[in-house]
């Protein structure tokens, strides 16, 4: 589940793992224990979470995560209860100074509504060319660029999320944490823990993948992330309030060599579910086309060479 796909992230100051404070739906979904009369187990918890994740229709996160030296600390917010919304920030310090234009942001925001993103037009430009565009835009401060039919429109957000689960199988992303919970590889601890919430740990590697119940999609996704990227396993522990619903999830990659593929990735995420999600699209006046951006980037290109 390699936080920062494109090569950056880390592990985050552990919160308490309280249901309460992580969720807010596990009340109105119905909970684990309630479905069979008894009491909350972490059987009954896992076996719930695949449902409550999809049920919750709404999602935010908070991670850091960190890789080769840097860290980077993700904020998102999904609606996905009918025309898919979506809005994350990514903000990345330490390791070498990213320079602007590099090709990996110091700091990203990006929009999706349904089959349209967004994004800052001066975004991971230096400033004065980023002023420049902005002016030569007529004053407009937004990009506009189709989501591909192909690939869903949280794909475009997990670009800098999700790698080998998600993104790598163009799913989304409360569907991609569903097929975690549901595939197996994930152990419960004999005890709840403080706070009232279950733990979970596995590993996805080779043989795990053998047995995993993932579909021939998701498990061809995840082992061509983790070829490309020369990943030889993944450590993954995840934490379920009674209802199923994922409080946090940590993530730790290993890699054999170093000398080629991306630097392996950790991470931890923390999630609420169920609260009210606000995406706010630029106005259409402050709205350029992805076309008029990169007409406006050859000329200045061409002023200045």
């Amino acid at each position: 589940m390699a936080v920062l796909a494109t090569g950056c992230s880390s592990s985050a100051g552990s919160k308490p793992h309280s249901s309460a404070e992580s969720h807010s739906s596990a009340g109105s979904a119905s909970s684990a224990g309630s479905q069979g009369g008894g009491k909350p187990t972490a059987a009954t918890a896992l076996a719930a979470a695949p449902g409550a994740v999809k049920a919750a229709k709404t999602m935010t996160l908070d991670e850091t995560g960190t890789s080769n030296g840097q860290t980077a600390h993700i904020t998102g917010k999904f609606d996905y209860s009918g025309t898919f919304k979506g809005q994350m920030s990514l903000t990345v310090t330490g390791g070498t100074p990213t320079t602007p234009g590099s090709g990996f942001p110091a700091k990203s925001d990006t929009l999706v509504n349904g089959d349209q993103g967004f994004e800052p037009v001066d975004q991971d430009k230096a400033p004065t060319v980023g002023a420049a565009l902005v002016k030569a835009l007529n004053g407009r401060h937004w990009a506009q660029f189709p989501v591909p039919d192909s690939i869903p429109a949280a794909t475009i957000l997990q670009k800098y999320l999700v790698g080998g689960l998600a993104a790598a199988s163009d799913d989304y992303l409360y569907n991609a944490l569903a097929a975690l919970l549901s595939s197996g590889v994930l152990v419960p601890d004999t005890a709840p823990q403080t706070g009232g919430t279950f733990h979970y740990t596995g590993t996805l590697d080779d043989p795990a993948l053998k047995t995993a119940k993932f579909t021939n999609t998701q498990l061809q996704g995840i082992t061509d992330d983790m070829t490309t990227r020369n990943i030889m396993a993944e450590k993954i522990e995840v934490w379920l309030a009674p209802s199923g619903l994922p409080t946090e999830l940590k993530f730790s990659e290993t890699s054999s060599n170093t000398s080629y593929g991306d630097p392996p990735v950790s991470g931890d995420v923390h999630f609420t579910w169920g609260q009210p999600v606000t995406v706010s699209v630029p106005a259409a006046s402050d709205v350029a086309s992805q076309a008029e951006v990169d007409k406006a980037l050859t000329a200045l290109s061409a002023q200045t060479s």
